[in-house]
């Protein structure tokens, strides 16, 4: 991809966009502790990026140089390197809680392209970011290149999106951004509902739409469409992954599912400690209720 001065440009203004007390003091946190010598990059994305004032987790990105120097364990760094991201979630003595999702640099290319097997990155990374902290100013350029190919991957499945619903219409920044975050979110096990895609282009739509106008060159139809089966059978097996390395998840996916979808579902203590042995009931019942998509 031939980067696109002014979307990089806008790119690194955002990066540069100070972050709140408890996202810095997360980060500060993360940073400094275990493995934190490994990361080049920490990236605050996510609902209290937009939202500072909301309840709620915190949410980051640690691109890291090498999965062995991060990880504690061999056998972490193996199964992040073939099913990335890994997920862990922190909960500092002051109460401030949050998750980093961990990621190399050769991942993160990858993940940005058209040609990833998943959305999960690029409809992450096309979105407004901070940078909490970085290693050097190369690790930056990189950060930078990573996310305006994000931006250009996702204007041209956005054109398509757009397309497939409303044929023949003008194409408009408005239309383009939730169409396309519609269609990721039905690539993942997502609790939003379909609003979820308007109000999130609506909360930085300043932003969106500066991708827009300055990504003119990158607003073509993409090749294919999104390959919805195969990328929501690697997010299944990423979310059992996870279980395994994210700490007492069944309580944060409640609450989330909660908070996005109405449904309330409580986990008794057995099903909190053995999830995969008798959380199954859970499950199914978000699954019948429409609440997981």
């Amino acid at each position: 991809m031939t980067e696109s001065r002014p979307l990089a440009r806008r790119v690194r203004e955002e990066l540069a966009t100070p972050l709140d007390a408890d996202a810095a003091t997360f980060a500060r946190a993360i940073w400094d502790g275990p493995g934190g010598d490994a990361i080049d990059a920490l990236v605050f994305y996510g609902a209290r990026r937009r939202a500072p004032e909301r309840t709620g987790w915190l949410d980051f990105y640690a691109i890291v140089s090498d999965y062995r120097r991060f990880h504690a364990g061999p056998l972490a760094a193996w199964a992040n390197a073939r099913l990335a991201p890994h997920v862990f979630a922190r909960v500092l003595p002051n109460a401030v809680a949050g998750k980093v999702a961990v990621v190399d640099w050769a991942t993160l290319d990858q993940g940005c392209r058209a040609t990833a097997w998943r959305p999960h990155l690029w409809s992450r990374f096309c979105q407004p970011l901070r940078l909490a902290h970085v290693r050097n100013a190369a690790a930056e350029d990189a950060l930078v290149r990573a996310a305006t190919t994000a931006i250009a991957t996702a204007l041209g499945f956005g054109v398509r999106a757009a397309d497939a619903g409303t044929p023949g219409t003008p194409l408009t920044s408005e239309r383009l951004w939730p169409a396309l975050f519609r269609s990721t979110y039905a690539c993942e096990w997502r609790p939003e509902p379909p609003e979820t895609a308007t109000a999130l282009y609506a909360g930085d739509r300043a932003a969106f739409d500066g991708r827009f106008r300055e990504g003119k060159a990158f607003r073509e139809p993409s090749a294919e469409p999104l390959r919805r089966r195969r990328a929501k059978a690697l997010a299944a097996a990423q979310l059992v992954k996870s279980a395994f390395t994210f700490g007492d998840w069944v309580p944060y996916a409640l609450a989330k599912l909660e908070r996005h979808s109405g449904l309330q579902l409580e986990a008794s203590e057995r099903q909190r400690r053995h999830p995969f042995l008798y959380a199954w009931p859970l499950f199914w019942r978000a699954l019948r209720s429409g609440a997981l998509r």
